[in-house]
């Protein structure tokens, strides 16, 4: 149906380019998600491919390509991994109780199998052109909002559910680097997941206000996120938001281009921005370098740097989501 063929090509500018699935919700951050992904886009380019669109099934190829290197990535640790932490499989860390290790796995290659069966090795696979800003926005049940411009690739959530997400923008991925080091997925306050922090705050790229001395962030159940524009330019996408505190309202604004993300925050009142920093994946720790205007973390020979023209500041509290540990700044 056309309804599909349109849900379809969203899911195309949906894929990180880290080749990874939209995060949000139960079963996120599992291989299975972009081997399914992988069998998905091998049905739609051999379907365009029969309709004479070559552009298209080419696109849906290279999408192939990102969503089996991102499966790869885990199928090759040793031992292997069915969820994308390098946690002890027996610990659970990061799955639902659903999620056992056999189960996932089998999922897992049951969605290869599919891909392998429709797979034609014949057609080729080419992106479309590089580093063209676009920015995508889902319908107001799914409240998602994507930005993407040369090696970068943003998603952000304005309502999610707190008990796998947070609201805010979850999710920062370079091409070619690390997904976990900058944010990959946001950290819950409650989680339906099992995770091994006592004390944890929910975690994203949001901006913070400071009312009668006290800090609170967008990331946070009850703030009222609305967008107030959303548009791709010859050399940026942008996306700003209005976030409402009680009787207070902060401005933010997402600018992702060639160098990277930028976050600009205004208020009446005291303002901040929430900033992750990837402190552990369940068997390596990163290096974490903090300045007054300045935060490094790195991680697997990458550097995840924020600079600002503030004040930089260790809350001293942990936040966790299903890739590991996450120290905390504003």
């Amino acid at each position: 149906s056309k309804d599909m063929s349109l849900l379809i090509l969203l899911s195309l500018q949906m894929q990180s380019v880290t080749g990874e699935l939209p995060y949000g919700g139960r079963s996120n951050q599992f291989p299975h998600n972009e081997a399914w992904l992988a069998s998905l886009m091998e049905f739609e380019a051999n379907r365009y491919a029969k309709e004479g669109n070559p552009a298209l099934s080419a696109a849906f190829k290279a999408g192939v390509d990102r969503a089996l290197a991102s499966v790869e990535e885990w199928l090759n640790k040793t031992p292997i991994r069915h969820i994308k932490n390098r946690f002890p499989t027996e610990t659970k860390y990061g799955c639902e109780e659903y999620a056992y290790f056999d189960k996932y796995m089998i999922t897992t290659a049951s969605f290869l199998y599919t891909g392998y069966l429709m797979c034609d090795e014949s057609l080729p696979a080419m992106e479309m052109p590089a580093g063209t800003p676009a920015v995508c926005q889902t319908s107001a049940y799914f409240h998602k909002y994507f930005l993407k411009c040369g090696d970068y690739f943003a998603e952000l959530d304005t309502d999610a559910d707190p008990h796998y997400d947070a609201s805010g923008l979850g999710r920062l991925h370079r091409k070619g680097a690390p997904s976990v080091i900058a944010l990959s997925v946001p950290c819950p306050v409650n989680p339906n997941y099992t995770l091994n922090l006592p004390r944890r705050i929910a975690l994203s790229i949001c901006p913070g206000i400071r009312v009668g001395g006290v800090w609170h962030f967008a990331a946070e159940e009850g703030i009222r996120w609305e967008c107030t524009a959303l548009k791709a330019m010859d050399d940026c996408a942008v996306a700003t938001f209005s976030c409402r505190f009680g009787e207070e309202t902060v401005a933010v604004r997402y600018r992702l281009d060639n160098c990277g993300l930028t976050v600009e925050v205004t208020g009446e009142e005291e303002v901040a921005c929430l900033l992750p920093a990837f402190f552990f994946d369940g068997e390596k720790y990163s290096e974490i370098s903090a300045e007054d205007r300045s935060l490094s973390v790195r991680y697997e020979g990458w550097t995840c740097r924020y600079t600002t023209d503030g004040l930089i500041q260790d809350l001293d509290r942990m936040g966790g989501n299903r890739n590991g540990h996450y120290r905390n700044y504003r």
